[in-house]
């Protein structure tokens, strides 16, 4: 996936990314970095994709004088990637153009040989009947080839520190020595705009609730790992219910699988009117979320997948502008109204879906998942889904759509 600079203007850097596992972190960090350098980089921040890549997307590819391919675990499960990988690796033998790839926790010889978690990411594309066989043939020999040229270990390329030596003065922080310090002595400053945590590289951690207090300006933070790890006082994230993050503008939160203490989250996550992304997937423990009482217009993908979540509050159709809603392998029962701006709603697995209502999903749906939801009846839902593409194409007022469905 590759912030949607405009085309028009020749770039010195394309990035391409997975924006699903990369995009709070590590691919932020490096284009934060590279803007301080003044190279001009394109990021492709728009979440509204078709099958194909744009032109205007391989013109800033065929225009940029680098290209930068950060291989991550998931990288490979977007045909989209693949499709700007291949013309990336096109521009590199005829333009002579340069193509440096990093490889984000995943190793050279699993792009190579794609295998291990990398593998299985590609494997899932092609189950999804995804790709004909050429193209299949075709990536594959294209990331054989580009595991060959020499690329960069994500872990070994320290750019942030170059911002400023003083941690408390850098707008994004990644090493944990540094966030353990400023975390535990409560030194964060309004400089500080993301905390990315690997808890697997981190000792633990015991905070208080007022541990982000000086952070007004913080914009994502993304806990990875084992969050057992933090206390907040004690063990798990359990305690992050106490947390007031009304007073951050907050872009992106994110907890990984590692979850399971959490059971409730802070009313206050619903005020962060800055908030774009939310993942709390995998907290198996967390049964539900909170009523959200003023709108929250900028979020547009929201993960609540492997919770143990029963039911969503009727005040989600208060997230505006959301675009993605996942909510795999929870137990809910019955949705709610949605948003009317939702384009993609995944709920795979939910085994307790029984019921969804007509007016439960509005006219810009693009992408419905249900499978292995064996109490549901798609039918129902499929037919009023084409009943309301008909009143969508024939112009039909509302009130002769009552007509219609009797």
């Amino acid at each position: 996936m590759a912030s949607s600079s405009t085309s028009t203007t020749k770039h010195h850097v394309f990035l391409s990314f997975r924006g699903e596992d990369t995009r709070a972190g590590f691919t932020s960090h490096l284009h934060a970095a590279l803007e301080r350098k003044n190279i001009l980089t394109f990021i492709d921040d728009d979440m509204k994709r078709g099958e194909e890549i744009s032109d205007s997307l391989v013109k800033a590819i065929e225009d940029s004088k680098l290209s930068v391919i950060i291989f991550s675990q998931l990288y490979v499960s977007s045909k989209w990637c693949l499709d700007e990988f291949v013309k990336i690796l096109e521009c590199r033998k005829i333009r002579g153009q340069m193509a440096i790839p990093i490889f984000y926790q995943v190793d050279p010889s699993d792009v190579r040989k794609q295998s291990g978690c990398f593998g299985d990411a590609f494997a899932e594309l092609v189950k999804r009947k995804a790709l004909e066989m050429e193209e299949e043939q075709c990536f594959r020999a294209a990331l054989n080839e580009a595991a060959n040229i020499s690329g960069h270990d994500s872990r070994k390329i320290d750019i942030v520190n170059e911002e400023s030596e003083n941690p408390r003065k850098r707008s994004r922080l990644v090493d944990p020595e540094d966030i353990y310090h400023l975390l535990k002595k409560r030194k964060g400053t309004k400089a500080v705009k993301g905390i990315c945590l690997d808890m697997h590289e981190s000792r633990e951690i015991q905070l208080k609730s007022d541990a982000f207090a000086g952070m007004r300006c913080l914009e994502f933070l993304i806990i990875k790992g084992s969050t057992s790890r933090v206390q907040l006082p004690h063990c798990g994230l359990e305690y992050l219910s106490k947390f007031d993050f009304s007073q951050i503008r907050l872009k992106n939160f994110g907890v990984d699988n590692s979850c399971n203490k959490l059971s409730r989250l802070p009313s206050s996550i619903c005020k962060l009117k800055s908030l774009e992304h939310l993942e709390i997937s995998g907290c198996s423990n967390l049964e539900s979320f909170p009523e959200i009482m003023e709108p929250m217009e900028s979020l547009k993908e929201f993960r609540l997948s492997d919770t143990a979540i029963t039911e969503l509050p009727s005040s989600i159709r208060h997230m505006k502008s959301l675009l993605f809603l996942y909510l795999d392998a929870t137990f809910i029962k019955e949705l709610p109204e949605l948003p009317p701006s939702l384009e993609h709603l995944i709920a795979n697995d939910c085994e307790s879906l029984e019921i969804i209502s007509s007016g439960t999903i509005g006219n810009s749906v693009r992408q419905l998942c249900f499978a292995n939801c064996f109490k549901f009846d798609q039918k129902a839902l499929i037919a009023d889904m084409q009943l309301k593409l008909q009143m969508k194409n024939s112009l039909i007022k509302p009130k002769e759509y009552k007509n219609l469905s009797k």
